[in-house]
Order: C-alpha cells, then sequence, then structure tokens
C-alpha cells in the first residue's frame, strides 16, 4: 500500500471514484481467531519501527484506500470484520478494509506491535484509542491517532503528547449553495 507522510499533503481535486471494486474476502467475525501460522504466511510488508512524533509533532500519513495493502482483511479485529460486512457497496467495504489496515500498519510501526495484535478503546468522547496494554511504559507519552476518509483517500494523523484530529472530504462537482448559510444567519 503506498504510502505517504509527513506533511505537508498538498491535494489536487479530482472527481468521486465510481469504479467498482471486487470484493475482499471477509472471514466470518467467529473466525476471527487464526491460527498464528496463517497470519505468518500472509503477505503482509515486513517493515522497521517508526520513530515516534516528537512533542507538539504530528505525523500525517496518507493512504490510498483504492490499493490495500496485502492480508489486509487478516489485519482487522472482530468488531472492524462486522462492521466491514455490513457496507452494501463492495467499494466501500474494501474502502473501509483498506483504511483500517492501512491504520494498524502503521500504528504498529509506531509501537512495534502486530498490526493484527493492536486493541482499540473508545475513548471519553467516542473517539478510538489505543488500549492501554497497548501503550508504552508511563514514562512515554501514550500514542494518539485520529483516522478520517473520503473517497479513496484517507489521512492518519499521530501524535505522542495532545489528542488530534484530522479531516478530510472529497470535493463535490458544481456551485457552491449558500442557501443553508442564509438561513442560519437570519435566525441569530
Amino acid at each position: 500500500m503506498p504510502l505517504r507522510a509527513p506533511l505537508p499533503i498538498n491535494f489536487i481535486p479530482r472527481p468521486h471514484n465510481t469504479l467498482m471494486a471486487p470484493p475482499l474476502e471477509l472471514l466470518p467475525p467467529e473466525q476471527d481467531a487464526m491460527p498464528l501460522n496463517r497470519i505468518a504466511a500472509s503477505p503482509m510488508p515486513q517493515t522497521q519501527a517508526l520513530e515516534r512524533p516528537r512533542a507538539r509533532d504530528v505525523h500525517v500519513w496518507e493512504l490510498n484506500l483504492d490499493q490495500p495493502p496485502p492480508g489486509a482483511v487478516q489485519l482487522l479485529d472482530t468488531s472492524e470484520r462486522t462492521r466491514a460486512q455490513r457496507f452494501v457497496h463492495d467499494l466501500h467495504r474494501n474502502r473501509y478494509i483498506a483504511a483500517h489496515a492501512g491504520m494498524r500498519l502503521i500504528l504498529g510501526r509506531y509501537l512495534d506491535h502486530a498490526p493484527h495484535a493492536l486493541q482499540f478503546v473508545i475513548g471519553p468522547y467516542g473517539k478510538p484509542e489505543l488500549s492501554p496494554s497497548q501503550q508504552p511504559c508511563a514514562d512515554v507519552a501514550p500514542l494518539r491517532f485520529n483516522l478520517s476518509h473520503s473517497n479513496d483517500i484517507a489521512l492518519l494523523a499521530v501524535s505522542t503528547d495532545v489528542a488530534i484530529g484530522v479531516d478530510i472530504e472529497a470535493l463535490r462537482p458544481g456551485p457552491v449553495s449558500y442557501t443553508h448559510l442564509r438561513a442560519h444567519e437570519t435566525r441569530h
């Protein structure tokens, strides 16, 4: 999976990608506990650990969601696979799988953990976080991240000392409507 990082990232507007993609093979959630030899046999890239962002630094990664990493489905946990199965269209399912597999690969490199073994919890504001058991010792600031995707691109922002957010939105062709803004302005 091609990855580009860190800042700055400049995007060139492009039309919405409406290509239909063949479905990635999903295992039923009950088969989530795969034998280790099957995971090891999957063609996952072997790469060295990434240096964590320094204080007040943010690393931003761009992921191409139409090119999922090899073995993407095997990297997901049960809840991610269950959610992927609920997508109606293969294109959206594949992009979800690619985004979450790419996120796991990158975070795994920062933490020097196997991507499929990463565990997440929901934070106080409903945002996913790495489980405290995944974080390094108490002397090291926890790894913070945020994932956003739109059409065929995802952004993953990673920092260590502050909670962060990143957002990406596709440009939609056509004129911009300000009707909703005018209605909002007149009410106040």
